[in-house]
This record gives C-alpha cells, sequence and structure tokens, in this order.
C-alpha cells in the first residue's frame, strides 16, 4: 500500500538520509531541540556532544526508514539500524560485530523542523548480538 508523504514525513525522512550520509542532520532539528528518551538532549549543542560520543561507540551507521505515518505534525516511523560496534556501549568493550536492530521513534515537528524526539529502541536484541547477557533478578 502507497500513502503520499506529507511535510512532517518528508522532514524525518530528511533526517535519517542526511545521517545516512554521514552528515549530523543538524539542519533538520529545531534550534530547542529535545531528545526526551535516554539520554536526555536539549538542545543543539547537547546534541551535537551525544552524536560525538555515539560515533565513538558505533561506526557505519545505516538508517532505513521501514514504515512511517503522520497525524497533525507527530510522526511514528519504524527504523531499523545497522551498525558497527568500536567502543564500549552499555558496559560491554568493543566487539568490531555488526549489529542490526529496530526502533521506533515518535517526532514532533514544528515550522518543518523535528523540536522533540521520543526513541523505543531493541537495546536487548544489540546485547545479545553483542555476546552481552540479560538477567532477570
Amino acid at each position: 500500500m502507497s500513502r503520499a508523504t506529507n511535510s512532517a514525513e518528508s522532514v524525518v525522512r530528511g533526517y535519517f538520509e542526511a545521517r545516512n550520509a554521514g552528515d549530523d542532520g543538524e539542519q533538520f532539528l529545531a534550534a530547542d531541540f529535545i531528545r526526551h528518551s535516554p539520554p536526555e538532549i536539549v538542545g543543539i549543542a547537547a546534541y551535537r556532544a551525544w552524536l560525538a560520543a555515539l560515533r565513538t561507540m558505533w561506526s557505519d551507521e545505516r538508517w532505513t526508514v521501514n514504515d512511517i505515518a503522520s497525524n497533525e505534525g507527530t510522526v511514528w516511523a519504524w527504523l531499523t539500524n545497522e551498525s558497527r560496534h568500536v567502543g564500549t556501549w552499555r558496559g560491554l568493550p568493543a566487539t568490531d560485530r555488526d549489529v542490526v536492530f529496530d526502533v521506533v521513534n515518535i517526532f514532533r515537528i514544528r515550522e518543518d523542523r523535528i523540536a522533540e524526539m521520543w526513541r523505543i529502541s531493541d537495546d536487548w536484541s544489540r546485547i545479545r548480538q553483542l555476546g552481552g547477557d540479560i538477567r532477570w533478578t
């Protein structure tokens, strides 16, 4: 089934296309951007610092937009990320392994910019792919 892409969805798609091209995607963010999911990020300077830290842990990042939907400036995107583990993440030292995991992001778009982002990520799958273990205690 094909759907027309609206302006808000185009902003989100553009952001991930920029990230896939090695760009920070900053041009798609509002000046007062907030990422609500841990770690919380407030503002462009914090976004730059977070992305720099992220790139010490993961390389060769590639995002695929599997599905996208929107309503009145809110966009939901189901994404797949492929990347290589090159630095310590969640206590797991670099493995140089490739991982693939799914993410659902929710975006609030304001004036054709991403103003807010929430993220739900399949980190358990990533941990297992890196040889880590999750225990219920």
